[in-house]
């Protein structure tokens, strides 16, 4: 053998072992990566494993009834506390309401017990002028219709301990008059 044939078979016997160190890295290489995706799969696993005990643990803790939780029991003194003030506004407009038509009523009471004396004066200012005095009296007694139908409306709107006798006779009293004048 030559030293070139020597040369080249000892060439060709270092390629081959650098090509089979290569195969043998590629091949560690390849298992390290299986090894590290099945220890990842592992850690996976037991993340999830531990995720499922925790959940079994919470569904098998003891249940408080939905009555003695804290969110539900601030729920419904917020919802108690609700009704509270929208009965406490109701009654208030409703005695404010009750407070306005008593004021009407009253105000219609003044002016009705006003129209006799008016129709009593037009009659003795107007004695020589019969007409003027039907005409003027014709007024007086439309107007006192209508006051008084408007006050014992007001009256049957109010309640009945709201409503005094005195007022209740003025209005009877009114509509008395209608006749007369």
């Amino acid at each position: 053998m030559s030293n070139v044939s020597c040369v080249l078979l000892y060439c060709l016997l270092s390629r081959r072992e650098l090509v089979n160190n290569i195969v043998r890295l590629i091949e560690d290489n390849m298992v390290k990566e299986e090894q590290d995706s099945v220890k990842n799969l592992a850690r996976r696993i037991a993340l999830i494993k531990e995720e499922v005990d925790a959940l079994q643990i919470a569904v098998m803790k003891k249940h408080t009834p939905w009555y003695k939780t804290v969110p539900t029991i601030i729920s419904l003194l917020a919802l108690l506390f609700s009704f509270g003030t929208t009965y406490f506004s109701y009654s208030h407009t409703k005695a404010q309401d009750i407070q306005t038509l008593k004021s009407e009523l009253r105000t219609m009471l003044q002016r009705l017990a006003l129209l006799p004396k008016e129709n009593f004066e037009l009659t003795k200012k107007y004695t020589n002028d019969p007409a003027t005095v039907a005409f003027l009296s014709g007024y007086i007694n439309q107007e006192n219709a209508l006051l008084a139908q408007q006050a014992a409306e007001i009256a049957k709107n109010l309640p009945i301990d709201r409503v005094s006798a005195t007022e209740y006779y003025a209005i009877a009293l009114a509509f008395q008059n209608l006749i007369i004048i």
